[in-house]
């Protein structure tokens, strides 16, 4: 899926994905970041946030969005 905010790749296997995920991986957006590299088990794997910390990026990130006008 493509709309003008970027790209979504899917796969049933993390292995399909692996070789997108290092050659790519410096455009992942920060909101998802932590999920997407603890499925790859690398980077920040192993960084943790509190329920505080992470409504706070939640937030931001939000109105990041709103800034931008993408999304009414």
């Amino acid at each position: 899926m493509y709309d003008d905010r970027g790209c979504d790749v899917f796969s049933l296997n993390k292995d399909t994905l692996s070789p997108l995920y290092h050659k790519f991986r410096k455009w992942i957006l920060d909101y998802n970041r932590i999920q997407i590299d603890h499925t790859f088990e690398e980077r920040l794997f192993n960084c943790f946030e509190t329920i505080e910390e992470k409504e706070k990026r939640l937030k931001t990130n939000k109105l990041k969005v709103k800034e931008t006008k993408i999304i009414n």
